[in-house]
C-alpha cells in the first residue's frame, strides 16, 4: 500500500478540500461522502450517490451502502459531506446521522456543499439545532442576534479550496483529483485505432501459439501453467525495468490468464504498489474484449491493496462488463462493497512477498 500523506484538518474548508483527493475525483451532486475515523485518523472513505433514492427509502439505502464498510472499519467517529440541494439529499443525510448515532459513532462534522458554499447540515426541524450546541453557545444572546446567526447559517459560507493548506499538501504529495468519476474511468478505456489493430493481430498469434503448444501433449494444463508463470515473470521484469511490454508479450499473457492456475499465480504476486497499478492498467486497456476480465480483476486487486477503491471499482466494472459471471471479479466486488480489508483475500491466497523469479517459478 502507498504511504499516506499526513494532513491536519482545521475546519470545514480543509475537509471539503480533502475529499476529492481521497476519492480521486470531485463528487457530483447527489453524492454523500463519509470519512470514517478511528482515534482521529481517517481509515475509511465511502462515497454513495443518494440523489435518486426514492422518498421513504433513504434509511434502507444508507444501511445497504454503509453497514458493511462501517462495521469492517471499526470507526469511532465520522465526518459527513453531502453534495447538492437539501431537497435532494437532506433526508439521506438525516438517515445517515441516525445510522451513525445508533452505532455510537461520534459525528465530528456534517456539512452540505452546493454552489460554491457550504452549509451546516440541519436535521429536519429547527428544534434540533436550537436545543443543541448552538443554543448553549448563545446562552444569553438576544433573539435578534440569534436570528441573524441563523440567517447566516442558512445562507451558507463561500469557500475556495484552492488556497487551503490541505490542497497544497496533497498536490505536493503528487495527488491529482479528476473533475468527476467519469474522468477517472476514461483512463481505463480500451486502446483504439492502430493500437487496437496491433493488439488484435498479436492476440490471434497468441491463440495460435497456445493451440500449437498444447496440441498432442499428455499434460496441457501443466504446460499452460509453466508458460503462464514464465510469461508473467517476463512481463513483470520488463515493467520493473521501465521497458515497454510488446504487443506479443501482452497478448500472450492475456491469453494465458484465461487459465485459472495462471491467474491465481499472478494474483498472489499482485501487490498494492504503484508499479503494479500501472502494469495492470496497461494490460487491461490493451487486452482484447473477451480477455479483459482477468487483467481488469488483477487491476482491481492492485488498486484495492493500494487503498484506491475508486480505481478498484472502475476496474471491476470493466471486468464484469466483459464477463458478468467472472468469479474473481464478483468476489472482489463483494469484498469492496462490504468494506472488507484486503487481508481477507490474503487468507485464501498467501501473498507472495518476493518478485517473480526470471525462470517463472515462485522466488520464495
Amino acid at each position: 500500500m502507498s504511504d499516506p500523506t499526513q494532513v491536519n484538518l482545521s475546519g470545514p474548508i480543509d475537509l471539503i478540500a480533502l475529499v476529492p483527493h481521497l476519492l480521486g475525483y470531485q463528487p457530483d451532486d447527489g453524492d454523500i461522502v463519509v470519512l470514517g475515523m478511528r482515534e482521529d485518523i481517517i481509515v475509511m472513505t465511502a462515497c454513495t450517490d443518494f440523489g435518486d433514492v426514492p422518498v421513504g427509502l433513504e434509511q434502507q439505502a444508507v444501511v445497504g451502502a454503509l453497514a458493511g464498510p462501517v462495521g469492517h472499519a471499526r470507526i469511532d467517529a465520522a465526518a459527513v459531506v453531502g453534495y447538492g440541494e437539501p431537497e435532494h439529499i437532506g433526508a439521506a443525510m438525516d438517515s445517515l446521522r441516525d445510522f451513525l448515532s445508533a452505532r455510537d459513532i461520534r459525528i465530528v462534522d456534517a456539512i452540505r456543499v452546493f454552489g460554491g458554499r457550504y452549509y451546516p447540515h440541519i436535521p429536519a426541524g429547527w428544534e434540533t439545532l436550537l436545543s443543541g450546541g448552538m443554543a448553549r453557545v448563545m446562552d444569553g444572546v438576544t433573539d435578534g442576534v440569534m436570528a441573524g446567526v441563523m440567517d447566516g447559517v442558512m445562507a451558507g459560507v463561500p469557500f475556495d479550496t484552492a488556497t487551503a493548506a490541505v490542497t497544497a499538501a496533497m498536490v505536493h504529495s503528487g495527488s491529482m483529483a479528476q473533475p468527476n468519476r467519469a474522468a477517472v474511468a476514461e483512463q481505463f478505456l480500451p486502446v483504439t485505432g492502430t493500437e487496437r489493430a496491433d493488439m488484435h493481430a498479436a492476440t490471434l498469434r497468441a491463440r495460435h501459439r497456445l493451440q500449437h503448444m498444447t496440441g498432442g501433449i499428455p499434460d496441457p494444463a501443466a504446460a499452460i501453467e509453466h508458460a503462464g508463470r514464465t510469461a508473467a515473470a517476463l512481463v513483470y521484469g520488463r515493467h520493473r525495468n521501465g521497458d515497454r511490454i510488446t504487443d506479443d508479450e501482452a497478448a500472450w499473457l492475456t491469453v494465458l490468464l484465461t487459465d485459472t492456475a495462471v491467474r491465481d499465480h499472478v494474483w498472489r504476486h499482485t501487490h498494492g504498489h504503484h508499479g503494479h497499478l500501472t502494469l495492470w492498467t496497461d494490460l487491461t486497456r490493451r487486452a482484447e474484449p473477451d480477455l479483459v476480465a482477468a487483467p481488469a480483476s488483477l487491476l482491481a486487486c492492485a488498486a484495492w491493496r493500494m487503498g484506491n477503491g475508486t480505481i478498484a471499482n472502475i476496474a471491476l466494472d470493466r471486468a464484469l462488463d466483459a464477463d458478468p459471471t467472472y468469479k474473481m471479479a464478483r468476489l472482489l466486488q463483494v469484498a469492496l462493497s462490504t468494506g472488507m480489508p484486503p487481508t481477507v483475500i490474503g487468507e485464501r491466497f498467501r501473498l507472495a512477498e518476493d518478485p517473480l523469479d526470471p525462470n517463472g517459478s515462485d522466488a520464495d
